[in-house]
């Protein structure tokens, strides 16, 4: 048997366009690697290439030029062990929040215990739930119930784009650290999106600063107390933040 690599996602000097040859390049030349079970992120003003890196590592888009590998294969559509939660949580308003949370299985052809379900949802926080809709949860439980969808799936590789972003900063905070709590216990790696230097430093083992148009990344900083319960009170968490606001500063 063959020894399983630590490697689970590469892109590969990626550019990108929207439109024809003539069109302006949104990303060029640029890439990254991710290890299994590792927090990545990719932070960045707006306009920089950020969702669209993601959205190729989603499968969900072809670069104009490159190449994406997932798993040590060639990767060029969505993948089962790959789960995506965005920024307007991409829920159903006229489905209950069960339909929606079971929606990926169903997509599958799987089934889940009520007991696992509602376990589940005890844990995020949204126990009581299931037959409300959307549009009568906050946009915290909201997002639960996005992120509850994405972990039915069990996936190897979590992507994250700008998740928290539309949460007041309590809400947004705690979901953090729920966030980072399942990630430690469940052993998915997780690319996320952010434009919060705060959210970078708090969720990013690894931390890829883009800029400039077409996108590029510009720096890398290290951040491993993001592995570790209490990071945001200790001095590693504002360390990073110190290198962050230099690295963007340097690329202005």
């Amino acid at each position: 048997m063959e020894p399983i690599s630590p490697e689970l996602l590469r892109l590969n000097g990626i550019s990108h366009s929207y439109g024809g040859p003539t069109a302006a390049a949104v990303l060029s030349a640029t890439g990254l690697s991710l290890a299994r079970g590792e927090s990545l992120v990719l932070l960045g003003p707006s306009g920089c290439g950020k969702s669209t890196l993601l959205m190729i590592a989603a499968g969900l888009l072809r670069p104009s030029a490159g190449s994406v590998s997932f798993a040590g294969s060639p990767h060029l559509a969505p993948d089962p062990r790959i789960a995506l939660v965005q920024q307007a949580y991409g829920l159903f308003p006229w489905k209950s929040v069960r339909a929606n949370v079971l929606l990926g299985l169903q997509l599958r052809g799987k089934q889940l215990a009520e007991h696992e379900l509602e376990r589940m949802l005890a844990e995020l926080g949204i126990e009581g739930k299931l037959e409300s809709y959307p549009g009568q949860l906050s946009g915290g439980q909201q997002q639960r119930v996005a992120l509850a969808r994405a972990l039915l799936l069990k996936p190897e590789l979590m992507l994250l784009d700008e998740p928290f972003g539309a949460l007041d900063s309590l809400t947004r905070e705690r979901l953090q650290e729920l966030l980072l709590q399942l990630w430690r216990r469940e052993g998915f790696a997780m690319l996320t999106v952010t434009h919060s230097l705060q959210e970078a430093a708090m969720i990013g083992e690894r931390i890829l600063v883009m800029d400039g148009t077409p996108g590029r990344i510009v720096a890398e900083i290290g951040n491993p107390g993001a592995r570790e319960p209490g990071h945001r009170e200790g001095d590693g968490y504002m360390q990073t933040l110190a290198r962050l606001r230099q690295a963007i500063g340097a690329a202005a």
